[in-house]
């Protein structure tokens, strides 16, 4: 976009300096603005305050040059493949009308952050160009995504992205099919919305032509005055595709898995499909999976499935792995928080690496008292080619059962004594917390005991497991014990006092 400058004219000396590069690299782009300068400008120019007509044409010169310098910036993301090549063939195209920076966004960094740091001082730029992997909806910017999800979750730091642009200011992104059906149109038009800029993006493949691709973005919302980024002669010079590989129908899924199971498999709906639209292979590619959140190193283990050697089955044998009885990588790691790293050879096609995907395992090695909760397990595909894919993340939710309790000291028998004579238990009933209720009578007296699970006595039931009462001067007797909905306990049994009458004593929860 052309800046508009300040026309007053002024008495002293002009000088024109060329914008610093903010982290990485500066440079200009030849041939790309037709409108071209015909000679460079100068770093330092003197004016003449007289009003001659050569002083005129010289001040109106350096005005006109001054207003077609296009400041822009270039996010690379390093997982594009032979990034270097595109990053030498922008900076090595010189054009007088463009001062050109660019700035990386690698795998260990949130590029939406690095983003949003880069432009903070600024506020003066005219466009701001994205290369990375990108499928409809959305693009990867090192270790995150921006798609709807992560737009609404940082709106108010990327909506400060528009404080950058000197006035209006252009966006454009360059990655696959990012604008290819509503999803995508509909992130391009949000993000056109929360910036007050105009985007651009591709609706198709992005790259070279032998493999389908263009470096042509085909949709927009607002009107694109930046010249086209990527000329011809770098278009031809990367022989690649901005489309990491994809796994459709494997983020989000959900697998409950209880303690004492065995390795269970992850993806349950077995209706994954990979694609991968620069290769036929996964030749030197891995898949890493890997728990995001809420793992126990000590108990957690990702594994794989041995399924058998027949037709498009996977099968293991010591580390390496096979589909359909043909090997087609290696593995590594999966316990003690190791990563699970499968290594593939050109016999990984897309159908095999889709087979060992739906036969990824969890399993939890506590049976007795697993840590309990989500565990939030992570698929990450690399082709091979330099292409590495989105973060798949699936949910693993781990839960409890009921162990039967190790009851005293392991022989099943408590005895209780409530002091001298003759005690009786003649109820008994189950808490649903699991603690054990018995009614009964000791010396003519009501009594109650609840124990632990494990058949101790629960001292936070009147202080040491036993409550007796008295119900009446001559015997008393419990004979039935059960529990309100609210907690508290009812026992029923007689009372003597001459004649023996219906007698029922209500208990609060602690006794």
């Amino acid at each position: 976009m052309k800046k508009q400058t300040n026309s007053k004219k002024q008495n002293s000396k002009i000088i024109l300096e060329e914008l610093e590069a903010r982290q990485l690299f500066s440079g200009g782009l030849e041939g790309i603005i037709v409108n071209e300068l015909e000679s460079p400008i100068a770093t330092y120019v003197d004016i003449d305050s007289t009003k001659d007509t050569t002083s005129t044409q010289q001040e109106t010169s350096i005005a006109s040059a001054a207003e077609v310098i296009s400041q822009e910036i270039v996010f690379i993301d390093t997982g594009v493949e032979d990034y270097q090549t595109l990053v030498d063939d922008i900076l090595n195209n010189s054009d007088t009308s463009r001062n050109i920076e660019v700035v990386l966004l690698n795998s260990n960094e949130n590029g939406i952050d690095v983003i949003s740091s880069t432009l903070q001082d600024r506020n003066d730029l005219d466009a701001i160009h994205i290369i990375s992997h990108s499928d409809d909806g959305t693009v990867q910017l090192g270790n995150t995504s921006l798609n709807a999800d992560t737009l609404a979750d940082n709106n108010l730091a990327i909506a400060l992205w528009a404080n950058s642009f000197d006035e209006a200011g252009d966006i454009l992104i360059y990655g696959c099919n990012l604008a290819e059906t509503e999803v995508g149109e509909s992130l391009i038009g949000n993000l056109a919305e929360l910036i007050l800029a105009d985007v651009a993006a591709s609706d198709d493949l992005t790259g070279h032509a032998s493999l389908g691709g263009d470096w042509v973005l085909e949709y927009s919302q607002g009107q694109i005055e930046t010249a086209a980024l990527i000329n011809q002669d770098t278009a031809d010079q990367w022989h690649g595709l901005l489309a990491p590989p994809v796994i459709t129908n494997l983020a989000g899924d959900e697998l409950a898995y209880t303690e004492g199971d065995r390795a269970v498999v992850i993806e349950q709906g077995s209706d994954i499909v990979v694609t991968d639209a620069d290769s036929a292979d996964f030749n030197t590619g891995t898949l890493t999976v890997s728990f995001a959140a809420g793992s126990d190193s000590t108990e957690d283990i990702l594994g794989i499935h041995n399924q058998g050697y027949g037709a498009g089955q996977i099968s293991i044998a010591g580390w390496g792995v096979a589909y359909g009885g043909t090997l087609i990588g290696s593995f590594e790691g999966g316990a003690n928080g190791d990563d699970l790293v499968i290594t593939f050879n050109a016999n990984a096609d897309a159908a095999a690496v889709q087979a060992l995907i739906e036969n990824i395992t969890y399993e939890n090695t506590d049976a007795d008292n697993a840590t309990t909760g989500a565990r939030t397990v992570r698929f990450v595909l690399n082709d091979g080619d330099g292409d590495t894919s989105a973060n798949y993340d699936t949910t693993v939710n781990v839960s409890t059962i009921n162990d039967s309790p190790t009851f005293d000291t392991g022989d099943g028998k408590v005895t209780t004594d409530f002091g001298s004579g003759n005690d009786y238990g003649r109820s008994v009933t189950v808490q649903s917390d699991g603690k054990i209720l018995v009614a009964g009578t000791t010396n003519s007296e009501f009594t109650l005991t609840r124990y632990n699970a494990d058949g101790s006595l629960d001292t936070t039931f009147d202080g040491d497991g036993k409550v007796t009462t008295d119900v009446s001067s001559g015997s008393d007797s419990g004979y039935s014990v059960t529990v309100q909905s609210d907690g508290r306990i009812l026992v029923a049994g007689y009372s003597t006092d001459g004649y023996r009458d219906f007698a029922l004593v209500r208990y609060n929860v602690n006794g």
